[in-house]
């Protein structure tokens, strides 16, 4: 049978006929690769055959030379059937199918990356860029059609593509951007290559000359009369900006005559591209208003107008972005989740508000004015949305005396009779909870705000979160104000009813979140252990509810409620008199665990949690939480609870170190076994190495019978931390920082845990290794932190301070003196307390010696 009939029958609906054809190819491929490529190649390019024969072959011979297990395939065919399959493939291109056409393409594209690093097929981008100014169109096309492929291609392989090859494809882009190109085709595949090519291409567009005629040629095509060719040109335009933003000032009023007018069009595709545009560009000033880059480093700062780009069209710019937010037909597919005209406005608004800063609120802030109070709720919710996107952005000296005169009026927004503004109004509050909360905090605000924060919790579900958000928000500044006047537990109730809401939709949880996140928030607001109680009662009574449930909203309650409790008990100790609340804690903790069926990171915080609160009184419980720790432990691959359950087990050494001590002969050996495990997350060690340090200071039995074990577990520290960086990939060299400094941490601790044991001769042996190690990695081929040079002069002032005198025969005063030195000249947070400690034990000693 021959090969295009099998072709046929493999889109037979007989399963047999189908499986017997596959089959068949399949021998014939494996037989002879090179045979077989030929002969689907021929049929790619064969004009009389079935589109279905043509289209299935292109993918077959794709498959072959990119998928397949030999990747060898196509560079072990001989060179001449290398250049007849190639030919069929190129003469494809020729087509007037579109599918076939591309699919050529494609294949010259893959072709061309395996052979490209062999110095082979090298004259074939400079052959189609003249074949771009043959004067057939159809030529022109083929040609351009693979070279947009071959700089997709090309594009995730910079270091292919040599300055021949550069200029062969902005020549033939150049060529196809004319303006007196005819063929819609062509323009679409030049765009679409430059495109691709923009990352590769700097080099030659850094020239001021090239620049120009590129740029104003892609924006001449956004003009164009047909449609596609404005949105392809409008997209290249969006990326064009981002990668060149700074070559665009001489062409800022050229980009506004190319896209402005679209901006306020009725057709979204265009309107949202265009808006994007400006977005961009607008997201480009602040970054450089900032000092930063698209890559995080610093840039040169200078005046605000000089350097904004958006400052230049700002006028027009912020008009017709309003106007669209005055339009209702422009949020419509706001419910599909799609970007709609109306919330990329938005989005653009924020972006410029944010580029020029102050200047914005000469206009947000009397459009707001104007219309916040509007009869109209669309004018509402323009308002709404324009007060939002100017809370990020203008000075603190501006905004927040704004912002303070008009929250009242925002607040009142809330209860909208137009949900949608009710919910902008209630985003627009969380915002400004988040960035200003000092404008709710103030005298003459904290009383009218608060109140209607708190009322706002009974309204609808999509707007209660918000509300909810703006809570978890001001937690942190309420700490700043004693005399509030809030009924915090209260608040808290209000909170977590809010997350058991009926009315909750199953698809949207962050009602849910974002009230029990305010619950945490206003936690550590509070310093009133009566009112902590409190909050520990409201929990408990909610937890319990949800052992009723089931699915994917207990999960979310139960995971909520429990970090909830794990915060409130941090900030509680029990006593004789309040001792029952943390056991009913423990039982209704484990109550709920047994509903879910199963050990979770939140249920073993919660747990450890209630073990710091009791102290000594959690013994009586040990049994049955080592029993879920166990169980945790052994789920290494869930790195949270591992982690979790490392974590637990340093709070009950601090807080039942006697009992605790029952346990390390099959912890110790656990956790050495661990760190040695070579399949073991490498992240997940850093916390075993944490937890030691802490356990070695609140159980001094963990010194006394495993002091040996322990430097076995340091010296795996010592061993990898010392591996030089220049040897190491990125994710490495940030993991072994990580480690060393997690090592030193550890070290320190344990170093006071021999205080009280009866090995610190022992130790003495030990530490030369250790200040080896210290001297090595303070060394700025590590990189180290200020921080950690910082902790590395405490432990060393720590031993000098535990040894005294004998000290001296182990510690260089030089690297003391440099790094006290180093230090001195940082000047970071806490570092003149450290010196003075050093230097207070290190003085007498080298006076003395």
């Amino acid at each position: 049978m021959e090969y295009a009939d099998l072709i046929k029958l493999t889109q037979s609906p007989n399963q047999a006929e189908r499986l017997e054809a596959e089959n068949k190819l399949q021998q014939a491929k494996d037989a002879n690769p090179a045979d077989f490529m030929l002969i689907a190649a021929r049929e790619l390019f064969n004009n009389g055959q079935s589109l279905v024969v043509r289209v299935t072959s292109a993918a077959l011979i794709k498959r072959m030379i990119t998928f397949e297990g030999d990747q060898n395939i196509w560079v072990n065919i001989d060179s001449e059937r290398r250049k007849q399959i190639k030919d069929f493939i190129l003469a494809s291109l020729a087509s007037e199918e579109h599918a076939v056409k591309n699919l050529a393409a494609s294949l010259i594209a893959e072709i061309l990356a395996i052979e490209l690093p062999l110095g082979q097929w090298r004259e074939l981008v400079p052959q189609l860029a003249e074949k771009t100014k043959d004067s057939n169109p159809q030529v022109r096309k083929s040609a351009m059609a693979a070279i947009g492929e071959i700089a997709e291609k090309l594009k995730k392989r910079p270091e292919l593509i040599d300055a021949t090859i550069a200029e062969a494809i902005l020549l033939g882009i150049c060529l196809g951007l004319q303006v007196n190109e005819q063929n819609v085709e062509i323009r679409i595949y030049s765009i679409k290559a430059l495109h691709e090519s923009l990352g590769f291409m700097r080099p030659l567009l850094e020239k001021e000359e090239t620049f120009k005629y590129v740029i104003v040629g892609v924006l001449e095509n956004c003009l164009y009369e047909n449609r596609k060719v404005r949105v392809q040109a409008l997209r290249c335009v969006i990326d064009f900006c981002r990668t060149y933003y700074a070559k665009l000032t001489s062409y800022i009023e050229i980009i506004w005559k190319a896209t402005g007018e679209f901006i306020k069009s009725t057709d979204s595709e265009l309107a949202i591209l265009s808006i994007e545009v400006w977005n961009t560009i607008a997201s480009g000033d602040r970054r450089r208003k900032y000092g930063i880059s698209e890559s995080g480093d610093s840039m040169a700062y200078g005046s605000e107008q000089t350097l904004n780009h958006t400052f230049i069209v700002h006028h027009n710019l912020i008009s017709y972005l309003i106007e669209n937010l005055l339009k209702s037909s422009n949020f419509e597919n706001d419910d599909e989740g799609e970007l709609s005209i109306g919330y990329a406005s938005f989005r653009t608004l924020c972006s410029v508000s944010e580029a020029i800063g102050d200047k914005y609120t000469e206009y947000a802030s009397t459009f707001v004015a104007n219309y916040l109070t509007d009869t109209n709720w669309i004018n509402r919710r323009a308002a709404v949305l324009v007060f939002n996107s100017m809370i990020e952005g203008p000075s603190k000296a501006k905004i927040v005396p704004m912002l303070a005169s008009a929250v009242g009026t925002l607040a009142k927004r809330i209860v909208d009779e137009k949900i949608i503004v009710a919910e902008f109004a209630a985003t627009a509050l969380a915002k400004i909870a988040e960035v200003h909360p000092e404008c709710m905090l103030m005298k003459q605000t904290v009383t009218v705000i608060l109140p209607m924060l708190q009322e706002g919790l009974n309204t609808p579900p999509r707007v209660s979160s918000h509300i909810a958000k703006a809570w978890s928000c001001l937690g942190d500044a309420l700490k700043k104000i004693p005399n509030h006047g809030l009924v915090l537990d209260e608040i808290i109730d209000a909170l977590t009813s809010n997350a058991f809401r009926s009315d909750i939709s199953e698809k949207d949880y962050s009602a849910i979140e974002n009230s029990l996140l305010g619950a945490m928030s206003l936690i550590h607001a509070c310093q009133n252990p009566k009112t902590i109680e409190k909050f520990i009662e409201i929990f408990l009574a909610q937890l319990q509810k949800t052992g009723t449930m089931s699915g994917e909203r207990r999960g979310f309650l139960t995971s909520g409620l429990m970090s909830c409790l794990q915060n409130a008990l941090q900030n509680y100790k029990a006593t004789s008199t309040n001792d029952v609340l943390c056991e009913q804690s423990y039982l209704i903790i484990i109550q709920t665990l047994q509903y879910v069926g199963d050990v979770t990171t939140d249920g073993i915080h919660a747990l450890a949690a209630v073990a710091g609160a009791m102290g000594a009184g959690f013994s009586k419980h040990l049994d049955d939480f080592w029993k879920l720790l166990s169980t945790g432990l052994q789920r290494t691959n869930e790195r949270d609870l591992f982690n979790a359950c490392i974590s637990a087990i340093t709070e009950i050494s601090r807080s039942c170190p006697d009992q605790f001590a029952v346990y390390l002969p099959d912890l110790v050996p656990f956790l050495v076994t661990k760190l040695s495990d070579q399949t073991l997350d490498k992240n997940l060690k850093l916390g075993i190495f944490t937890a030691i340090g802490d356990m070695t200071i609140s159980c001094n039995k963990l010194i006394a019978s495993y002091f040996l074990d322990l430097l076995k577990i340091y010296d795996i520290a010592l061993e990898y931390g010392i591996k030089s960086p220049e040897q190491l990939s990125p994710e490495w060299q940030e993991y072994l920082e990580t480690l060393r400094e997690s090592f030193l941490e550890s070290f320190t601790c344990f170093v006071h845990g021999i205080e009280e044991s009866d090995k610190s001769r022992e130790l003495f042996q030990y530490l030369p290794k250790v200040l080896t190690f210290l001297k090595q990695t303070c060394n700025k081929l590590y990189n180290p932190t200020l921080e950690y040079l910082k902790n590395a002069l405490a432990l060393l002032a720590d031993i000098g301070n535990f040894y005294g005198n004998d000290a001296r025969q182990i510690i260089d005063f030089q690297f003391v003196d440099e790094l006290i030195k180093i230090l001195r000249k940082a000047q970071g947070r806490g570092v003149d307390v450290i010196i003075e400690y050093a230097e207070n034990i290190f003085l007498p000693m080298i006076k003395g010696a």
